[in-house]
């Protein structure tokens, strides 16, 4: 009889057994499963920052390539404005020379050569 009353009492003792190797188990797979998880989140992190600098990275190179051109931009504006400038000074320059010409001219045509004689002393006293 005491085989047969002791029985139940292994039976319990493997149940409890299996019970705790099974948790154990399971705890051990989870501890596994939750240690990949955040490896690969941590990873997923790391590759993200690092996207994100390269993305950063080429926004800066982008932002200074466009300061570079509208500085380039501003230059050839300001040249054009200088060729402009001249352009007209060369021009006010012929049609100065020409008033000149035609104002020597008039004044050697017109007056006579003692009138000039005569400005010229008064100009001079």
């Amino acid at each position: 009889m005491t085989c047969c009353s002791s029985l139940p009492t292994l039976t319990m003792e493997f149940r409890y057994v299996v019970h705790a190797v099974a948790r154990l188990s399971y705890m051990s797979v989870r501890q596994e499963q939750t240690l990949e998880r955040s490896t690969s989140f941590a990873n997923t992190l790391r590759m993200m920052a690092c996207t994100e600098r390269k993305n950063g990275m080429r926004l800066l190179k982008t932002k200074k390539l466009t300061w570079k051109v509208d500085d380039h931009e501003l230059k050839i504006r300001s040249l054009y404005s200088i060729e402009d400038r001249l352009s007209r000074l060369e021009e006010d320059e012929k049609k100065n020379a020409e008033d000149i010409e035609d104002l020597k001219y008039f004044l050697k045509n017109r007056y006579p050569q003692r009138v000039l004689l005569a400005l010229k002393a008064w100009c001079t006293v």
